[in-house]
């Protein structure tokens, strides 16, 4: 009996939280967590895994079913190939919901998830009930941006755990570091399990992404972008102006919260997530 097929077996009695399945000939790890409907879909971001959503999970699974997933190179899932396209990654998600015999479901995704949903909703429009951009922008890399993703290539390939650690602590005020030292050590540690090899692919994945805002202008999909008043990394200003753009939207600023919202100020995200869920369900 093939691994898939016990998978599809167990999951007719009742979801098992920590599983795999083979998408692209690589092994992808994913928790499957709660009974309840609609079904809803976790995605991390660059340099994350499924474990940031452990406490969303709990909360949600009382009421959805919710899957999450490790995105190619992350957490425990393998590398494919040395490029990872949001694209790429976006056929990977719609490999475990294939896999799981589910049809249409929301999804969540913080940062390089967001991108991935909207590639996601490009290519599989039928399978959405709405999205969530956590942190995340439907715009492409400016100019200024690209060379940034390229540097940190090269800074990656040479030392890929000091760069990681760099990278995650400068998401966040010196504040907020000095407050919760462990919960930040603890996502830099998770971080650096991921190879050199999956952190460059990602990279360029996302340096070369296009834009999806005339996408979700030209739809009727719900759409969520949770923003942080504080987010350098995605600018409020940008997310205001592209909701603006987008008919179906909800923007939901979060105050004093910079680029991780989810540990930042999680139950203030949860709260705008879960309404926007009920609502459009």
């Amino acid at each position: 009996m093939t691994l898939e097929f016990r998978s599809k077996l167990m999951n007719k009695k009742s979801p098992k939280a920590e599983q795999t399945c083979i998408v692209k000939e690589a092994r992808i790890a994913y928790t499957d967590s709660g009974k309840g409907f609609p079904n809803v879909v976790l995605l991390h971001g660059f340099l994350e895994s499924k474990t940031i959503w452990a406490d969303y999970v709990k909360e949600l699974s009382a009421r959805f079913r919710v899957i999450t997933i490790d995105l190619p190179g992350h957490g425990q899932t393998e590398d494919i190939g040395y490029y990872h396209s949001m694209e790429l990654m976006a056929d990977v998600v719609h490999g475990v919901m294939h896999h799981l015999g589910l049809r249409r479901y929301f999804m969540v995704g913080h940062s390089m998830g967001g991108y991935v949903s909207l590639a996601f909703a490009q290519k599989y429009p039928a399978s959405l009930k709405g999205i969530c951009l956590f942190n995340s922008t439907a715009m492409p890399d400016d100019a200024a941006r690209k060379k940034v993703r390229d540097k940190a290539i090269k800074v990656a390939k040479k030392d890929h755990l000091k760069y990681v650690e760099v990278t995650l602590e400068g998401f966040f005020s010196a504040d907020f570091r000095k407050k919760n030292d462990k919960k930040i050590a603890a996502l830099i540690e998770t971080a650096q399990a991921i190879s050199a090899k999956g952190i460059v692919a990602c990279l360029h994945g996302m340096k070369d992404r296009p834009g999806y805002l005339d996408m979700l202008a030209e739809s009727n999909l719900p759409v969520l972008f949770i923003a942080g008043e504080n987010d350098k990394t995605v600018p409020l200003e940008s997310l205001r102006l592209q909701a603006g753009k987008v008919p179906n939207s909800t923007l939901a600023v979060i105050a004093d919260c910079g680029h991780i919202g989810y540990l930042e100020k999680p139950h203030q995200c949860l709260k705008a997530l879960k309404k926007f869920i009920l609502k459009n369900n």
